[in-house]
């Protein structure tokens, strides 16, 4: 056993564990009181094994917290039981880590379920309406963060290796990845050159084969109408693919070194090059 991480072995019965069983009442009303018990429970990541009682594996990482929880249900008027239980039965351990991993997996799927139908069609909407404001940009952070303290937090509990965790946290960097692109593609409309610049060197930063901030890069570099600024640009998009032989990105190249100057501001609208597509 991993002293405050995950339960190595997790599909297996792990030798030694142990368990904290708590059993609790709380006064019918005000029901509030009732309620921020159990959302702290919740919180926790225990399983209920009926009303009012709950179990976590007797390990360094919720054992603190619990003991907080358990330290202030008698000052709103409950009392409790705290167990500690060294072995159960393999049958009933089993149940109850197969309990653990369902909860801590349909954590992560509703996660992923908001990157997919709130999150990305957040951003792609905002960008499709050519609405991206600073309020717009400052609530997209908001909500990633939202998802990262929510990624944070059920792996902090996921102790025996709920199936899910690696999907989660892919969508959450393709949340991110979503949000940089659709910052830079803004700067780059606004005719902001330098901002989006920035943008989207972090972005081939991060992921040098990622062909819309290739794309994104030489657009905006063009856009600040400096023949040595685009060049710079094609240098970095070929030290990307160690090589100079994407045609996509040479056809786009040759086109803004011949429109440079005869383009008043060079975007992506103006090119016919919106979010990384071509015409």
């Amino acid at each position: 056993m991993q002293s405050g991480g995950r339960v190595r072995n997790a599909n297996r019965r792990t030798a030694g564990l142990s368990w904290r069983i708590l059993i609790y009442r709380m006064p019918t009303e005000p029901a509030s009181r009732r309620v921020a018990v159990w959302r702290d429970l919740h919180r926790l990541g225990s399983v209920y094994l009926q009303q009012c009682v709950c179990i976590l594996p007797a390990i360094e990482a919720p054992n603190a917290e619990l003991n907080r929880i358990t330290a202030k249900i008698p000052a709103l008027g409950g009392d409790f039981t705290l167990l500690d239980v060294p072995k159960l039965p393999p049958d009933d351990e089993a149940r109850i880590i197969a309990a653990f991993r369902a909860q801590r997996a349909s954590e992560y799927a509703a996660l992923i379920q908001e990157c997919q139908t709130n999150f990305t069609k957040r951003v792609e909407f905002e960008h499709l309406q050519q609405n991206l404001s600073n309020e717009a940009v400052d609530d997209l952070k908001r909500l990633l963060q939202e998802l990262e303290r929510s990624l944070v937090r059920t792996k902090q509990h996921d102790w025996f290796a709920a199936d899910g965790r690696e999907d989660a946290e892919r969508w959450l960097e393709r949340c991110a990845q979503s949000l940089a692109q659709s910052l830079a593609r803004a700067y780059r409309d606004a005719g902001r050159h330098e901002e989006a610049l920035a943008r989207y060197d972090e972005l081939l930063g991060e992921d040098p084969l990622d062909r819309r901030a290739r794309e994104g890069l030489l657009i905006a570099a063009a856009g600040t109408r400096d023949a040595v600024r685009l060049e710079q640009a094609w240098q970095q998009v070929c030290a990307c693919l160690g090589s100079d032989d994407d045609p996509e990105a040479r056809i786009l190249y040759d086109k803004l070194r011949r429109e440079l100057q005869g383009v008043g501001s060079i975007d992506g609208r103006s090119l016919g090059v919106v979010g990384g597509r071509k015409p």
